[in-house]
């Protein structure tokens, strides 16, 4: 798949997942034209193994302000699920956001807009891994082939 600027900017952000979310590997991933696929490993025991432990940087005044409501829970308090450090939300909804700053920093003239939600699975065997790696893996030419791309 030969990546447009944006699409870059998504598959950058992708490793950057890593950065910011120390319970999480990355399996198996492919940035298409108009969607995103990614297997991700969510698993506590991660932080022990790879030593990671990274606080989100501080950079500036507008971050620390959404910091300092996602630290309280915003309207939901306590209650709300991106307080959760590994739940799949939160990890979906940093790399969205981070990709559309990105790209509407770098592209300010490329319309570009994620759908609402996302759609996920949890992957319970083997043969199931197997299956969704391949089916990514082999997404681009399954692309190629609706959209007669030569």
């Amino acid at each position: 798949m030969i990546l447009s600027g944006p699409g870059e900017i998504a598959q950058k952000m992708i490793d950057k997942i890593l950065e910011y979310f120390d319970q999480v590997q990355l399996n198996q991933f492919i940035v298409m034209p108009d969607h995103v696929h990614v297997i991700l490993i969510i698993d506590d025991c991660l932080r022990a193994e790879t030593g990671r432990n990274h606080q989100r940087p501080v950079q500036d005044k507008n971050n620390t302000a959404v910091l300092k409501n996602a630290i309280r829970g915003g309207i939901t308090g306590e209650n709300n699920p991106m307080l959760e450090k590994n739940s799949i939300g939160r990890i979906i909804r940093w790399y969205k956001g981070r990709v559309s700053y990105e790209i509407r920093n770098k592209y300010p003239d490329v319309y570009f807009q994620w759908q609402s939600r996302y759609y996920d699975r949890i992957i319970r065997d083997e043969n199931e891994l197997y299956k969704i790696k391949n089916y990514i893996i082999n997404n681009p030419l399954a692309w190629k082939d609706i959209y007669n791309d030569p």
